[in-house]
């Protein structure tokens, strides 16, 4: 079997569909979902994520995107070989087309992100098995950002308060497999670079950045039991859906793609 960081944040979700509804529906007097309802969506998008069903991005993940690509670019100084992203630079602004989605950065900000993450490397595939009581387990991703200590996870959002981040599964399976890989082996600590994006108006058609950065500090001796509790607990619901036919075997075996 084979498991990204994403899919166990989307696993989470469901698991936490009640506290979720209460979140975004808790106080509305007409929700648009149930909390059964609710609870059904999460898990049908569990599911689909399971069986390869795509998802169309929306605007703010085509932002996240090009900020990314944006911030490599700059780091590396190379122009984007993304097929899917167009970037250009002049007069102090970097424009970033994706779709039918078109960004105005300024290069500045840019620069700024770049200084927090100079040295690192950056969109690495990576991949490690983890014993469970189920066999072996190959994880997989593409850690935004590391170095021989330090991993760093860029992300964007409109609303920021801290710990937002702190159950995203990114902070613990990224740090366990570039540990095994050897390539942090004096590992410190994990940080979620935190864009709040604002702007996009009639008046300021660019994007405004505000940075937080959210570091954790979690032992790596403890990450192995960590993950393969929650792997184990994503395998049982998994074996069940294969009991029902509502789930491919799509993730069975070792990740073969190299798409990311």
């Amino acid at each position: 079997m084979h498991l990204s960081p994403t899919l166990l944040d989307k696993f989470q979700g469901w698991q936490e569909s009640e506290s979720s509804w209460d979140e975004y529906y808790g106080q509305v007097d007409s929700p648009a979902y149930t909390l059964a309802e609710w609870d059904e969506k999460l898990e049908k998008d569990l599911i689909d994520a399971c069986n390869g069903v795509f998802t169309p991005a929306g605007r703010a993940a085509d932002l996240g995107t090009c900020l990314n690509e944006a911030l490599d670019c700059v780091l590396l100084r190379v122009p984007s070989t993304r097929d899917d992203v167009k970037l250009s630079s002049a007069d102090g602004t970097i424009t970033a087309v994706m779709g039918a989605n078109t960004f105005l950065f300024h290069a500045d900000d840019i620069k700024n992100l770049k200084s927090y993450v100079e040295g690192c490397t950056p969109q690495a595939l990576v991949d490690a098995t983890i014993d469970t009581c189920y066999g072996k387990v190959q994880l997989y991703g593409y850690p935004d950002y590391f170095k021989t200590d330090t991993v760093i996870d860029l992300k964007s959002t409109s609303r920021y308060e801290g710990g937002k981040f702190r159950d995203k599964w990114q902070r613990y399976i990224y740090p366990y497999i570039l540990n095994q890989r050897g390539l942090i082996p004096d590992y410190k600590q994990f940080t979620f670079l935190v864009c709040k994006l604002s702007g996009e108006t009639q008046a300021n058609p660019f994007i405004e950045m505000q940075l937080y950065n959210e570091t954790y500090t979690d032992p790596l001796a403890s990450f192995e039991d960590i993950i393969r509790g929650q792997l184990e607990r994503f395998i049982e619901w998994f074996l069940e859906g294969r009991r029902q036919n509502t789930i491919s075997d799509r993730l069975m075996g070792e990740r073969q793609s190299k798409s990311k």
